[in-house]
This record gives C-alpha cells, sequence and structure tokens, in this order.
C-alpha cells in the first residue's frame, strides 16, 4: 500500500514532463478538465469497473486505473498503472484505497485523487466495464498478445460470482474479447503488478490494430458501434485525431509504467 504521494508525483513528472497546467502535490485542482488543442500533451484516465449484468447495490470500485499520456508532438506515449490498493487521502473522505474514489464520487473524483497523487493534470477521463471491454476488442478483430508464460487460474471469478480454473497457454495468439478480458483481469500469481502489465499489453495490442493499413478509415464505424459503451468527457470533435495519433506512434515509443511498493 501507499501512503505518501510525493515519490509517485516524481516518477510522473520524470514520465509525463512537461505536463501543461501542472498540479503541485497537494494543491486543490482547478475545476474542470483542461481543453486540450491537439498539440500539447493529453493525460487521460482509464477506468475499468466490475460491473455484472443484474448486479444492485452501491456504485462500484474501479478495478483497473491507468493513466495514458500522449505526446503529440514528439510523437510518443506513456502509461502509468496505478495499483487499486494505492493508499491515498481522496478529497472529502480522507485516506482510503484509491479505488474507492469512483463509488464515493464517480469519475470525476477519480480523476481528482490521481491528479493529487501524481501531480499533474488530467484531460479527461473513460471508464469501461468488462462487457464493454470484450465488444472493444471483438469490434477490431480481436488483438494479437504474446503471452509470455502460462497462465493458470484456480479462482478465476465468473459472472454468476462463483471461480472456475482458467488455462492460457504461451506464446504468440489472436485473442478474442472473452480471452482477452480473462488474460487481463486473471490474478493468477495473487498481486496487481503483473497483472497491470497484462492490462497494458491488451491496450497496447488494441492500439496496435487499429494503427495496421485500412483501420484507421474504419474508426468511425467502430466509434458508431462502441461509442456508447464507453463513458467519457473527452470532446467527441477530437476523438478522430486522437485515433489517427494513436495509430501513428511507433510501438517502440510507447514507455510502460507501474507503480511499485
Amino acid at each position: 500500500m501507499y501512503a505518501r504521494g510525493t515519490a509517485w508525483a516524481t516518477l510522473a513528472g520524470r514520465i509525463f514532463a512537461p505536463v501543461a497546467k501542472a498540479v503541485a502535490p497537494g494543491a486543490a485542482a482547478p475545476q474542470g478538465p483542461p481543453d486540450w488543442s491537439g498539440e500539447e500533451r493529453l493525460n487521460v484516465l482509464l477506468l475499468g469497473i466490475d460491473k455484472r449484468d443484474g448486479e444492485a447495490g452501491s456504485p462500484e470500485n474501479t478495478d483497473t486505473l491507468i493513466v495514458l499520456s500522449l505526446d503529440p508532438l514528439n510523437r510518443t506515449a506513456a502509461m502509468l498503472s496505478i495499483p487499486r490498493d494505492t493508499l491515498v487521502t481522496i478529497p472529502g473522505h480522507g485516506p482510503s484505497k484509491i479505488n474507492a474514489a469512483y463509488a464515493y464520487g464517480g469519475p470525476e473524483l477519480a480523476e481528482r485523487s490521481v491528479e493529487q497523487v501524481l501531480g499533474i493534470r488530467l484531460n479527461s477521463y473513460a471508464l469501461v466495464d468488462f462487457n464493454a471491454f470484450v465488444q472493444i476488442v471483438d469490434s477490431v478483430g480481436g488483438v494479437l498478445v504474446d503471452v509470455k508464460r502460462p497462465i493458470r487460474d484456480e479462482a478465476y471469478p465468473t459472472a454468476d460470482f462463483g471461480i472456475r480454473r482458467l488455462n492460457l497457454t504461451a506464446g504468440p495468439q489472436l485473442m478474442h474479447g472473452e480471452v482477452a478480458l480473462e488474460y487481463a483481469r486473471s490474478r493468477h500469481d495473487s498481486n496487481d503488478f503483473s497483472r497491470s502489465r497484462r492490462q497494458q499489453q491488451v491496450i497496447a495490442a488494441i492500439r496496435a490494430r487499429l494503427a495496421q493499413d485500412g483501420m484507421l478509415a474504419r474508426v468511425p464505424m467502430l466509434m458508431g458501434e462502441v461509442g456508447t459503451l464507453v463513458e467519457t468527457n473527452f470532446d467527441p470533435g477530437n476523438m478522430l485525431p486522437l485515433a489517427g495519433l494513436g495509430g501513428g506512434i511507433d510501438s517502440g515509443a510507447i514507455r510502460s509504467e507501474g507503480l511499485l511498493p
């Protein structure tokens, strides 16, 4: 668990600098996300929630928190995973695990909490649940993922709140949505750090899929198919330029990091 944000703000400064309109650690965040002109760095908070059909009750905790940062001028990108058990001070609620910020105050409070920890400004958020994730992967025809080592999870959670055995073989493979979700979600080794790396690997695979010849032209159609599945405060007018930017970044120019204890 993580008790203080200063060290993480230092790391964020190395990964995301230079960041326009940065927020000093502990300072109050300005209201509303900053506009994006398409020329300066863009910081987006990706939130994944475990929401299942027929589930009732209070708002969900976030299962996944990843900050995606894109530099359109230098054609570089970075992904920073934040473990869901990171202990932070949630504005208005005090010390708590960062994954509770969404349950307390929705995606806007999750944004403010991440900004406070990392000392950066977020331009927007994108929120997806597991069903949306599956449909997004399927909409691009699946993703090519190189599984570094076999995964055997004896207690993979099922949609009906049970468990089952999960086996994934090692090696490059084309994954459809359900398998990509299993790969990104499994906690077979009992920690969030390797799981975060797998989540980033799947996101990179989606980007690589969109960067393939002919795929960019299909972006408007794909947005029509999956756009309603993603909750975001990002300006719709910037979606196509953003897709073009993401597809134009070389995979070697994408840096992947995670907060470690």
